[in-house]
């Protein structure tokens, strides 16, 4: 993080970014995440999206922040139904042509969470980012998110917390209320 960034509120843009397909069950959970999330009281110094299935202009949103997060359900059989991972990306191990290789191969098409932060690696503009990836229990055809994966929400608010908190950045999530929005979502 940018020296003038640490412990400055006013300053620092912090981006919580929620992906996936409602569509198909347990994949929409990031995207359930963000608009619970959206709809309680945060900090000014936070904006909360919901990203859906992506698309290249989510890369402007990335491209406006100093952290982000990245919440998205992860592969079924990356370990147990509602295990939460974090993975911090690390921005000097990734090869930029490759990057660039790989985004003009999928064209508009396939514009993944991942495909948008490599654009934004390959681009110079990604900012300080983890990913908190939800292990679901399954991807297929439904509209409502399996009791495995909703357990999961408090531990990723915790996560989120406690990363923000050890960057002097300190936020109060009410969780009774976000349980209660994510309730009436899925």
């Amino acid at each position: 993080m940018p020296e003038d960034l640490e412990g400055s509120h006013n300053k620092v843009r912090v981006l919580i970014l929620g992906v996936g397909n409602r569509l198909l069950g347990d994949d929409g959970v990031g995207s359930y995440f963000a608009e619970a999330l959206s709809s309680l009281s945060i900090p000014e110094w936070m904006r909360v999206v919901d990203g859906g299935i992506g698309g290249i202009e989510l890369l402007e949103e990335i491209e406006d922040s100093d952290i982000l997060f990245v919440i998205d359900s992860l592969t079924p059989g990356d370990g147990e139904p509602g295990d939460v991972k974090v993975y911090r990306v690390d921005r000097s191990n990734v090869d930029r042509e490759i990057l660039l290789k790989h985004l003009i191969s999928v064209g508009s098409h396939g514009v993944t969470a991942e495909v948008i932060i490599a654009a934004a690696v390959a681009m110079g503009k990604l900012p300080e980012t983890y990913i908190i990836g939800i292990v679901p229990r399954s991807i297929d055809l439904r509209e409502e998110l399996s009791p495995e994966v909703k357990v999961a929400f408090p531990k990723v608010l915790d996560l989120i917390t406690r990363i923000l908190r050890d960057k002097k950045l300190n936020i109060d999530i009410d969780v009774d209320s976000f349980l209660k929005k994510m309730d009436e979502l899925c």
